[in-house]
């Protein structure tokens, strides 16, 4: 995964992960790998939490924000609703 802070006029490597999907809810950015994680970036892409591994092994292949709840989508034909 790349990051910019120029708009895009350069890129840098933020995080090796193997990120599926991208999703932004309020302030934060919610990354879906192919490992089954969800992660967290509260600070722009410069640090990343898991918010769970709940998924187990099912690469996450949709990711949703609404007000108060995240929604991942499974390869798996699974729903998962993070609050």
């Amino acid at each position: 995964m790349y990051r910019s802070t120029d708009t895009g006029a350069s890129w840098k490597l933020a995080d090796n992960a193997f990120v599926r999907v991208l999703t932004v809810g309020g302030r934060s950015v919610f990354a879906g790998t192919f490992y089954g994680e969800v992660l967290r970036s509260d600070d722009d892409g410069v640090t990343w939490t898991e918010v769970s591994s709940a998924v187990g092994s099912q690469f996450v292949v949709a990711l949703a924000a609404g007000d108060r709840s995240l929604f991942a989508g499974t390869l798996g034909s699974s729903v998962w609703r993070y609050r």
